[in-house]
């Protein structure tokens, strides 16, 4: 799962922009005080880490 950390044209890509990426919705990390769910860029990094955490979760159950 690819981690946007800055400004970037990946989404121009049309078989990268298939893919899931956090943030969602083409937020990154760098962007963190434009987003106002996100008090500090810790607050941005632990979405990821949550988004991270509940696909592999989704995962594990699926494959289960």
């Amino acid at each position: 799962m690819p981690v946007v950390i800055g400004a970037c044209g990946w989404q121009d890509i049309k078989w990268l922009g298939k893919i899931a990426a956090v943030p969602r919705k083409g937020a990154n990390i760098a962007s963190w005080e434009a987003n106002p769910a996100w008090k500090t860029i810790d607050d941005a990094w632990m979405h990821v880490y949550n988004e991270v955490k509940e696909m592999i979760v989704s995962y594990q159950k699926n494959k289960a």
